[in-house]
């Protein structure tokens, strides 16, 4: 299940309602007792499930989520994000892993979990910076199947894109994403 809301500022009391909530992206999936089972070859393009509103730091969020795209080498171990363009508060945003989809960069950890850089391109003046980092889930053996719990080969992530630094804009949305 795919839960929206939209980072907590700290000099917030969190509420449900309250103007800090619209910060909090959040991410929910079936509990499970095995960790997740990778391929150890293989490339999969994964399907685009939902993501939450792409939000900014003052609490503005784009109209829709990004159908972002996502990719697995499992031969080299690395993963690959490309982030369609989408605006929030007018201005425009975009970003993608280097080599994006087609080339992922960004080291499997662990046989679970992954983080790295993204490129960002933004309307926005300033030095741009992003981050992904997400979790494997389920069993992406050739073929899967949902384990007892219900956990189906996917992946959850998160990102956050910036411009103009410390005292800039920032903005973070989550995806999730199935295996075909």
């Amino acid at each position: 299940a795919l839960a929206t809301g939209n980072t907590v500022n700290s000099s917030c009391t969190f509420s449900v309602g309250s103007p800090c909530a619209k910060q909090i992206h959040t991410l929910f999936g079936p509990a499970s007792s095995t960790p997740p089972v990778l391929p150890v070859s293989g490339f999969v393009n994964y399907t685009f499930v939902n993501g939450t509103r792409p939000t900014d730091s003052l609490g503005n969020a784009a109209a829709a989520a990004p159908a972002v795209q996502f990719a697995a080498d499992f031969t080299n171990q690395k993963v690959g994000v490309n982030i369609p363009s989408f605006t929030v508060n007018s201005n425009t945003w975009s970003a993608s892993s280097s080599g994006g989809v087609a080339a992922p960069s960004i080291p499997v950890r662990n046989s679970l979990y992954f983080d790295g850089a993204l490129n960002v391109t933004t309307s926005l003046p300033g030095a741009t910076a992003g981050m992904v980092s997400g979790i494997f889930t389920g069993n992406h053996a050739p073929t899967p199947t949902p384990s007892a719990n219900g956990s189906v080969p996917g992946v959850m992530m998160g990102y956050s894109l910036n411009a103009g630094g410390f005292g800039g804009t920032t903005v973070t949305g989550a995806s999730v994403f199935k295996k075909p």
